[in-house]
């Protein structure tokens, strides 16, 4: 096992690769001994920006960034003049001047735009320190020369060139690292690197590729896989990284060339914050994002909960906008008006037994939705008023005034949303009003363009009635099914569903609060064996998320909402108990839901190796779930029963089941976790139908705070916790 200073140096070598993984590191680390000068100069100036930034305290978010240039400077002098008394007082200056630059460019660039400082100041030191001694020469490799063919050979030295070990052996393990880093990466370093190579035997046929080719692969991984999200508006951006690198190097080299010197990685730092700087402010096509860079998979894994759990990236969320249960009269690109421009809209109205109206239907009052309120969907400024258009008689409309009254609200982000026809003097909002999700703006109504009392709700992008319309969506509702009522996060509903707005359960959403500082403790076992104890507790990190940490190292950030708990982003090591959490609550709806999906990514499904490196040849960007959640209140327990069926489909024809149960307690929150799997998962098949891993409550904790004591509850009561759970292990 690798001590934690270990861990710590590995993964810094890994983060050049943008990564923190220590095996990673390992691979990188092996890599430089091609050119041992190199190494030990690379280990040297690691140690002095270690220390460095213990004496100088610097921040936690600065310390990586000192790590990555401290190792570049220390390795590129190693590789050029680590022999000598001058060489070794290059490498200790230039050193505390690549800390220095770090510390000093890594708030400004952000302030400037969310910008990373990446390897600018490694580039900058040695362009200081480097010429400190004039002859510097490349020193001799470790390894012998290999024949290979010409491109080959430039791709894989180009390679080893990101730790200065210009050997095609080294660039072959730089590649397996990033080849068990991201496969998406070591796809976008080759893509990369060819559309650099083109552009330059273009440019400047006679040109030495490697000490210029690294800077095509990284400007590649960095736009097209850190910043940008995988598709193919950003692997087109990594490919246009990759070639505006070329140009700008070999402007550098013309420049740098009588000096002596190298362009290093400015050319891939110029390239890589040019289009950071000017994609940023993409409408579409481009899904940047520069204050949570992250590894492709990483970024897949996002975008498919956010457009499960958040709504389409792009559509503006709101609120239901009225009470109790609608149904959609109109939906997105509706057969009436809701065409073109304005194609982006949702009419409301109340049907019960197939009519939307009692009696004859000749008078308004004989609808069910006229007069009843209807409520701001987002939270804005009221921008415009109309209230005196009379109220049509039921089949006739006003098609001159064609919104009637109406209110016009600008919500976050400069988006407008529109809600018409109300009913004639009811709208009690006001013009320059301020007005919150929730609140009652008027009444249903039949005015305007409306032949029956109907709430017509858009977003539009200006103040003008008529503005073209966008997308958007509904947020925390309910909608009728057949089987029941189903829950959803976020939907757009389409013409002919019936919904209403999900109200929180205030003992639900008390039970499964987790404050800052938070301790669970739990019994664990697995198919029937010994208990042990796993505990986690609930951190804030610095950047201000919340994340339920594990002791063992594993992580998982969450949000509770009051209307509902939501897991994403698990980190760390492998940890069986905090996945099965995160599986059996990782998206509980606050509300009284009884049904409700979600699709929770693969990684947290406990499958065999050989299924898992299946999974990892098959899907380069990661697998999902489909998981459907049940939930009943259990009167003679008194606890929710909150079971789920998890569903990994690794080929067509083929899936593989997970089941699992929580009990929630109004009293102790999450008191029983299990689950069970089928012959793909790692369990014993002896256990039959029995639960094959088990977690149950030991005991809730508070740690302590300045003024307030820590606190410990520990559940004596252990049997009645089990006694809660169907003998049988049947989930129902």
């Amino acid at each position: 096992m690798l001590t934690a200073r270990a861990r710590t140096f590995l993964s810094g070598y890994s983060s050049v690769l943008f990564t923190e993984r220590p095996a990673v590191g390992a691979l990188c680390f092996a890599a430089t001994w091609a050119f041992p000068r190199a190494a030990l100069g690379g280990m040297a100036a690691v140690a002095v920006s270690a220390l460095l930034s213990h004496a100088f305290a610097l921040p936690e978010g600065v310390r990586r960034a000192v790590f990555v240039n401290a190792l570049l400077t220390g390795l590129t002098l190693g590789l050029f003049q680590l022999s000598s008394w001058l060489g070794l007082f290059a490498l200790l200056l230039a050193t505390l001047t690549a800390t220095w630059i770090t510390a000093a460019l890594t708030p400004l660039l952000w302030r400037l735009g969310e910008l990373p400082v990446l390897s600018l100041p490694f580039s900058l030191a040695l362009w200081l320190w480097l010429p400190i001694q004039p002859a510097a020469v490349p020193a001799a490799g470790l390894l012998p020369l290999m024949v290979l063919p010409q491109p080959l050979a430039d791709f894989l030295k180009s390679l080893g060139w990101i730790f200065l070990s210009p050997h095609p052996l080294a660039g072959a393990l730089v590649l397996a690292a990033l080849a068990l880093a991201s496969r998406w990466l070591a796809w976008l370093a080759v893509s990369g690197f060819a559309a650099g190579y083109a552009v330059l035997a273009l440019w400047a046929p006679l040109a030495e590729v490697p000490p210029l080719g690294f800077n095509f692969i990284l400007a590649a991984m960095t736009v097209g896989g850190i910043y940008a999200a995988p598709g193919l508006g950003g692997f087109l951006l990594a490919l246009f990284a990759a070639a505006l690198a070329v140009p700008i190097g070999l402007l550098l080299s013309f420049w740098l060339s009588p000096l002596g010197l190298y362009p290093f990685s400015a050319p891939f730092v110029a390239a890589t914050l040019l289009l950071l700087s000017g994609g940023r402010l993409a409408g579409r096509g481009i899904y940047l994002s520069l204050a949570y860079p992250a590894l492709p998979e990483r970024h897949a894994e996002a975008l498919r909960l956010e457009a499960v759990r958040l709504g389409p990236h792009g559509s503006v969320p709101l609120a239901v906008p009225f009470l109790g249960e609608w149904q959609v009269y109109q939906g997105f690109d509706g057969e009436h008006t809701h065409r073109g421009p304005w194609r982006h809209g949702l009419d409301f109205f109340i049907v019960e037994e197939g009519r939307s109206f009692g009696g004859e239907g000749r008078l308004l009052t004989d609808y069910h939705a006229f007069g009843l309120p209807v409520l701001a969907p987002a939270a804005g400024e009221v921008v415009a008023v109309r209230d005196g258009v009379a109220d049509n008689p039921p089949g006739e409309v006003n098609a001159r005034e064609n919104w009637g009254n109406y209110v016009l609200i600008r919500a976050a982000g400069g988006v407008h949303v529109l809600l018409a026809h109300f009913r004639h003097g009811s709208i009690a909002a006001t013009q320059g009003a301020w007005v919150k999700a929730g609140d009652v703006l008027g009444g249903c109504g039949n005015s305007g363009r409306s032949p029956q009392p109907h709430i017509h709700l858009h977003v539009q992008e200006g103040r003008a009635l008529g503005s073209p319309t966008r997308p958007f969506h509904l947020v925390n509702l309910m909608q009728r099914e057949p089987e029941g009522s189903l829950w959803w996060p976020a939907r757009r509903p389409a013409q002919g569903e019936r919904l209403g707005p999900a109200h929180t359960d205030s003992g639900l959403a008390r039970a499964l609060v987790l404050p800052a500082g938070r301790r669970l403790c739990f019994e664990t076992r697995e198919n029937g064996g010994p208990w042990r104890y796993w505990e986690a507790e609930t951190v804030i990190t610095l950047t201000g998320q919340t994340r339920l940490a594990a002791v063992g190292g594993a992580s998982a950030a969450f949000v509770h909402t009051g209307s509902v708990l939501a897991f994403f982003d698990r980190d760390g090591p492998a940890d069986p108990w905090l996945d099965l959490l995160l599986l059996a609550v990782g998206l509980t709806p606050l509300a009284d839901a009884r049904q409700w999906r979600d699709s929770p990514p693969a990684r947290l499904f406990p499958v065999k190796p050989a299924m898992r490196a299946w999974l990892w040849l098959t899907r380069p960007l990661g697998a999902f779930l489909d998981s459907c959640y049940q939930r009943a209140w259990q009167e003679p327990q008194g606890v929710w029963r909150q079971s789920a069926v998890h569903l990994l489909t690794p080929a067509p024809g083929w899936r593989v089941r997970l089941e699992t149960l929580a009990l929630i307690s109004p009293h102790g929150g999450l008191v029983h976790l299990a689950a069970r799997g089928g012959a793909d998962c790692p369990f014993d098949p002896a256990q039959g139908r029995g639960w094959q891993r088990e977690m149950r409550l030991a005991s809730v904790g508070q740690n302590a705070d300045e003024g307030i004591p820590a606190w410990k509850v520990t559940v004596h009561n252990i049997d009645d916790i089990a006694r809660l759970t169907d003998n049988r292990g049947e989930i129902s």
